[in-house]
């Protein structure tokens, strides 16, 4: 019998051509920021006085859009306190002299006259929300110096600061590192006769630094209560943290180096003193 003749191979398949990868659809392009977006981007992470001037501008113009839309409202006069603070270091109690210089007091006239009109209004809506509090007892802080300290202490200004530091007491003693402390004292160690109070100042000074001893504006005014009060140990101890440590809360930052010089000041009266 004949042999099998073996099958004949498959005839080869080529194999299928390699598909391309679909082109991946382009990035979307990234959403533009509204100015209202911009401002609100400054407030929160920027710390010198010209970006903050630019967003007082931002909040200005979205106001004027929407006039006594009170989220508005507040936004500008928290923009304005944030020029003041950064421009005349918050108003800062010093070691030797005050801040009420001219320069600072026509800042103050313009910018915390507005403020705090805007904040009057801010507030009578909303007399329990803290941010509403804090920003305006800042402004009231402000307006109220540009008169100096004398004056306003003769206009009454004295009480309306303290109830402002009282209502932001009554609704959050830890507020901002206890600031509400902080004004209270501030007031006793600025206040000319029969007002002025080392003991109280001292008093309030330690109580915010309880609240938040890594607070270098906390320590910087425990220091200073206790230079003035001749308690030098104390004083130099809190100034060296107040100029070695690193300020922390975002309004504290926005004048962290007024303070800093400050409690180098004291030190170097500490110094001599001894």
């Amino acid at each position: 019998a004949r042999a099998q003749e073996p099958a004949a191979a498959p005839p080869a398949v080529a194999p299928p051509a390699a598909v391309a990868p679909a082109a991946a659809p382009p990035p979307a392009a990234a959403a533009e920021k509204t100015p209202l977006q911009e401002g609100e981007e400054i407030l929160a992470s920027k710390h010198d006085a010209k970006s903050f001037e630019r967003a007082v501008t931002i909040f200005e113009a979205e106001l004027a859009n929407k006039p006594g839309d009170l989220d508005l409202q507040l936004k500008l006069a928290t923009a304005l306190n944030a020029v003041m603070r950064a421009k005349t270091q918050a108003n800062l109690a010093l070691v030797v002299g005050m801040s009420d210089t001219p320069a600072n007091k026509k800042i103050w006239a313009q910018l915390g006259k507005r403020a705090h009109e805007l904040m009057t209004e801010v507030q009578k809506a909303r007399p329990k929300d803290l941010e509403t509090r804090l920003q305006a007892a800042e402004a009231y802080m402000y307006f109220s110096s540009s008169m100096g300290i004398i004056q306003a202490i003769m206009s009454g200004a004295a009480n309306e600061y303290k109830k402002n530091a009282d209502a932001i007491l009554a609704l959050d003693k830890k507020a901002d590192d206890g600031v509400g402390d902080i004004y209270h004292g501030a007031f006793y160690i600025v206040a000319p006769w029969p007002m002025s109070d080392l003991k109280k100042a001292r008093e309030h000074f330690a109580k915010a630094a309880a609240i938040a001893p890594r607070s270098v504006r906390n320590r910087y005014y425990v220091g200073l209560a206790a230079l003035k009060d001749g308690d030098l140990n104390l004083a130099e101890k809190e100034f060296t943290f107040a100029r070695d440590n690193p300020c922390t809360t975002k309004s504290e930052i926005d004048y962290c180096s007024a303070i800093k010089a400050q409690a180098k000041l004291g030190l170097e009266q500490i110094a001599k003193k001894r």
